[in-house]
This record gives structure tokens, C-alpha cells and sequence, in this order.
């Protein structure tokens, strides 16, 4: 058999393992995820960010709320008003539960000076693009947004794929107030992979 053959049969076969795992996800419906995963490209897109660190994800409210406002508050003083989303972005690959370090930033349409005495921490660059990006949307509280991680790796798990790239919190609703921050958060988490 030539080598193109091969490649093809290894195609195919492929395809119908990944049908046969969605057939018997079917047919197990009840305990299905509530959590539909899509794969899509994520463009590369300007942004201003500054870095923290989570002690842990129980007690993050306050300090992802003061990172963006930083970053927000740096963006509109340079008289940019049409910002994108909030995105959480975790560099590290490795799963952690305390001392999570992270990246608070927003998409903006231009870039801005950075000016040192303003805004010593806040940054303007090219957030990269990734070709293939596994994602969710999560409809609720930031207490249940560990069921959309478990739905999420569950699947990287099952089809064969391994992270490779920061993971990324897309905030839909960003809230000010600390008090219903955590009830009002939506978004994509997005895990890179190869």
C-alpha cells in the first residue's frame, strides 16, 4: 500500500473514532456536560494588561476587580472609549489553586503611549493569535466556573488533545461592583492545545 493510501485510511479512521465517542456521548445524554466545547481560531488583537497574582480562586474578586479598573481606567484616560471584553489570561500551563499568577487586559482598537508615571504596569501589546482554540461559554456564577474547566479538560482528555498555551477567561459582563461581580460573570475559557 503507498504511502498516500495509508494517510488517507489513518484519516478516516480518525474520523470514525471521533464519531463513535460522539455517538455514545449521545447515547449516555443524561450524564452529558451542560457545557458545548467548539474549536475556532482566536485572531492576534492589541490590548493593555498589567499582571497580578490570585492567592487562590476563593479569594480573587477583589483583586481581578482592582486589576481592571487599573487597566480600564489607563485605556480611558488616554481617550480610548471602545474597548472589547475584559480577558483573564493564565500563562502557566500547570493547573494551580493558590498563588495564581495572571494578566488582567483589555482589547483596544489603536495603541496608546505608555506613559511610566501614569500607568507603571500597564502595557500596550500584540496579544498573539492561536490557530485552533478549544472553548466554552459558561452561563453563570464564578462559583460554578470550575464545571466549565472540568467539561472542558474532560474533552481535551478525550480527544487526544494536551494544552500547549495560556488559557484564556473572556468576560462578557464585567461588573464594578465587588458584590455582584462573582453572580454576573460570563464568558469563554478558551484552553490553547496542540
Amino acid at each position: 500500500m503507498d504511502y498516500f493510501r495509508l494517510a488517507a485510511l489513518a484519516e478516516d479512521v480518525a474520523r470514525f473514532n471521533k464519531v463513535t465517542i460522539r455517538l455514545q456521548e449521545l447515547e449516555q445524554e443524561k450524564s452529558m456536560s451542560n457545557y458545548e466545547i467548539i474549536l475556532k481560531p482566536v485572531q492576534s488583537q492589541l490590548v493593555a494588561g498589567t499582571l497580578g497574582v490570585l492567592p487562590d480562586f476563593d479569594n480573587c474578586t477583589s483583586i481581578i476587580e482592582k486589576l481592571f479598573e487599573r487597566v480600564y481606567g489607563y485605556v480611558f484616560s488616554q481617550g480610548i472609549k471602545d474597548v472589547g471584553s475584559g480577558i483573564n489570561v493564565y500563562h502557566e500551563t500547570k493547573l494551580r489553586d493558590q498563588h495564581i499568577p495572571f494578566e488582567a487586559i483589555v482589547p483596544i482598537p489603536h495603541t496608546i503611549p505608555h506613559d511610566h508615571r501614569q500607568a507603571p504596569s500597564v502595557w500596550v501589546y500584540e496579544l498573539p493569535e492561536v490557530e485552533t482554540m478549544a472553548c466554552v461559554v459558561h452561563h453563570g456564577s464564578f462559583n460554578s466556573l470550575g464545571n466549565a474547566y472540568c467539561s472542558l479538560l474532560e474533552w481535551i482528555e478525550k480527544y487526544g488533545y494536551q494544552i500547549a498555551g495560556s488559557t484564556r477567561e473572556v468576560y462578557l459582563h464585567y461588573r464594578t461592583l465587588a458584590k455582584i461581580f462573582c453572580d454576573l460573570i460570563r464568558g469563554y475559557f478558551c484552553l490553547n492545545f496542540c
